[in-house]
């Protein structure tokens, strides 16, 4: 059994991204579940790409991705994510304005994980987890929508979604920005993975 666990690169000019330093305090498993830990770059046509090569090349069994999300002071698990790519530049310099992120795809594609299962363990475990109904549209939600186009396409994985984590404090310090000390964020991305193990079972 195992579980695929993206994070990314920074971004937006900073050195680290939150997701980097959850993914190296990862354990090797969870409730018997072998986790694979991947970084993905923050470009919209790269990051999708690079998943779906991920999946064929993994076979997960199950994939949570993880993004950061500076304006949240909780882990934001995301519930559906939607067939537009919208935003400022990326890391290569692509701005895409209001393109489908699979052309001819649906318009939105809900995330295939036990929702309230993970928001309770999470809560059980000391993390502050919301359900959040939008991704927004830069290259978090391209990520979840291609996870979960792939899996609709036949891909591997029997469970799927997105979590957004909030910034860490070395990030926040001296900006009106929410954050989350990554033990704490780590507890409630376990909490999740053991749910989903659990279902794999």
């Amino acid at each position: 059994m195992k579980i695929l666990v993206t994070a990314f690169e920074p971004f937006g000019g900073e050195t680290v991204n939150a997701t980097g330093a959850l993914l190296s305090a990862l354990p090797e498993t969870a409730a018997g579940a072998a986790l694979l830990g991947e970084t993905l770059p923050v470009v919209f046509t790269q990051a999708a790409r690079e998943l779906r090569a991920l999946l064929d090349r993994h076979t997960p069994d199950a994939v949570l991705c993880l993004g950061q999300y500076g304006g949240s002071p909780a882990l934001s698990l995301e519930r559906v994510a939607i067939n537009i790519a919208h935003g400022g530049a990326d890391n290569a310099g692509d701005a895409p304005h209001h393109r489908p992120v699979v052309p001819g795809g649906p318009d939105a594609y809900f995330a295939k994980l036990p929702l309230d299962d993970i928001l309770e363990a999470a809560r059980q475990a000391g993390a502050p987890m919301i359900l959040s109904n939008t991704a927004g549209t830069y290259v978090c939600n391209t990520v979840m929508y291609t996870l979960l186009d792939a899996m609709a396409g036949g891909a591997s994985p029997k469970l799927g979604g997105f979590l957004h984590v909030p910034s860490t404090p070395a990030q926040a310090l001296g900006r009106s920005l929410p954050s989350m000390e990554t033990s704490t964020a780590l507890r409630g991305v376990l909490a999740a993975l053991t749910v989903m193990a659990g279902r794999l079972q």
